[in-house]
This record gives structure tokens, sequence and C-alpha cells, in this order.
């Protein structure tokens, strides 16, 4: 359930991406998420958000780095006022589009 409160909203996302071990999206919806955030440097040139850890990225990334960097596009995503067509996104994947982890990770 969210909140209308931005920081709220915020909080239950992050809460979100990492409850039942969830790491971060597959590379593909991964990619489509970053395409979502405002100043995506496909689109506008500019070298933040930084993309995703994918393709090379995703196998040299640890779960941990993963996860901080979802975090960080979640982040950005608040901080640019696309947090609810993010969290809308990410609530709306399914299982197979996720990857996850132990019940341990990530920690954020």
């Amino acid at each position: 359930m969210t909140n209308d409160h931005p920081d709220t909203a915020l909080s239950e996302l992050l809460q979100f991406a990492k409850d039942e071990s969830r790491v971060c999206p597959m590379p593909l919806p991964w990619d489509t998420l970053w395409k979502m955030l405002p100043g995506c440097p496909e689109y506008a040139g500019q070298s933040e958000p930084h993309a995703p850890l994918i393709l090379a990225g995703w196998t040299y990334s640890t779960d941990a780095e993963k996860a901080d960097r979802l975090a960080y596009h979640i982040r950005w995503a608040h901080e640019h006022g696309a947090l609810t067509a993010v969290s809308g996104y990410l609530r709306s994947l399914p299982v197979d589009a996720r990857h996850h982890s132990d019940p341990a990770k990530p920690q954020f």
C-alpha cells in the first residue's frame, strides 16, 4: 500500500525493491526502467542518470552493486518527478522479470 506523501512513497518503493530477496529487474526490463528516467542519457546526451548494470555490467557486478544502482535509479526518479511511473512499472514486473538473491541480500 502506498502513501501519497512523496518521502513515504520513496521509502516504500525502496523497501519493495529489496523485499522477497529482490535485487533488480532483469536486464531488458531494467533498460526500459532507465529509459523512463528524466534526463536519460540515451535521449538527453547527459552522463546521468547512470546506466543500469546490464550487458558487461551485469556479469561483473555483485548483487549488492546491482541493488545499489537500482536504489540510485529509484532516488533519481523521486528527485525528478518520475517516482509514480517508476513505482508502477517496478511493481508490475512479473517474478521472472526480476533478479533475486538469497534472503539475506540485498542491503541498501
